[in-house]
């Protein structure tokens, strides 16, 4: 006979793999760009590129914590803000730095693929390759500042208009 912390153990792990499986097929794999761009429009819950999905104090989509002032650029394919550092409610730290950890986590979770620090401010404190749940996420620094790093984000916009599968960009400065 299993004692009463057993049980409560055994149902622990049980919905565990429950609901982690459940999550490793929630999102779906894109193949159309149409399905994607609509996919994250409904998502997110807004219709135009001025509408926030995360406000000034990192509020709004509660998945998306850790950001601030995020707005889209192109629907599921690239997407802008800042950093919540400042205003976080349980670790705040000076405004010029990267994203918190939080908030990588949250954007992998969310099937983004990477996220771009436009400063060079403190990156080297940050992690760069966060692994959440199924996903992955590749954080990294391009200030855009030369023709060369400018190529390469919209390399990395391009390859994810031409392959839907490639999670989203997030763009991002301080404050957004």
């Amino acid at each position: 006979m299993l004692n009463k912390t057993a049980i409560i153990f055994l149902v622990s792990i049980f919905n565990n793999f429950f609901f982690l499986n459940i999550d490793l097929y929630s999102r779906p794999v894109f193949t159309s760009l149409i399905d994607k761009t609509s996919f994250y429009k409904e998502r997110y819950n807004v219709q135009c590129l001025n509408e926030k999905i995360t406000d000034n104090f990192g509020n709004g989509f509660e998945s998306l914590y850790g950001t601030r002032n995020m707005k889209p650029i192109l629907f599921g394919i690239a997407y802008r803000g800042g950093a919540n550092n400042y205003y976080h409610k349980t670790n705040k730290r000076d405004n010029q730095n990267p994203l918190p950890p939080d908030g990588l986590t949250n954007l992998c979770k969310e099937g983004f693929s990477n996220a771009i620090y436009l400063y060079g401010k403190n990156f080297s404190t940050a992690q760069k390759l966060i692994i959440a749940e199924q996903d992955t996420l590749h954080y990294i620094q391009n200030s855009a500042m030369h023709s060369t790093t400018q190529r390469e984000l919209m390399r990395m916009v391009q390859a994810r208009i031409e392959n839907p599968s490639l999670g989203p960009l997030y763009l991002h400065c301080w404050n957004g």
